[in-house]
């Protein structure tokens, strides 16, 4: 006989899907000049977070600076030291 199930285990089970692997959110091609950009502004100073996001077109607080600047590092053309308000890019 099959046994009874409840909500909660069918809403387990419904979360136990796999996830998709990280996807870049921006093409490599775009990542490389946005990344010129930067070094031809900055050449290899540490750049404030918020300013390094103006230099690409982005607002400091939109979504796509945060994808410009994770795609960024996800490919190695950037280094992010600190945290939040600190944050660095170099």
């Amino acid at each position: 006989m099959k046994e009874k199930t409840t909500v909660a285990e069918e809403k387990k089970d419904a979360k136990a899907k796999t996830r998709s692997p990280n996807f870049p959110a921006i093409s490599l091609e775009r990542c490389l000049e946005l990344s010129k950009a930067i070094l031809n502004k900055y050449q290899r100073t540490l750049v404030p977070w918020a300013l390094a996001v103006k230099t690409l077109g982005y607002s400091p607080k939109s979504s796509g600076g945060l994808q410009a600047s994770a795609t960024l590092r996800y490919y190695g053309l950037l280094d992010v030291l600190g945290m939040e308000k600190t944050k660095k890019l170099n």
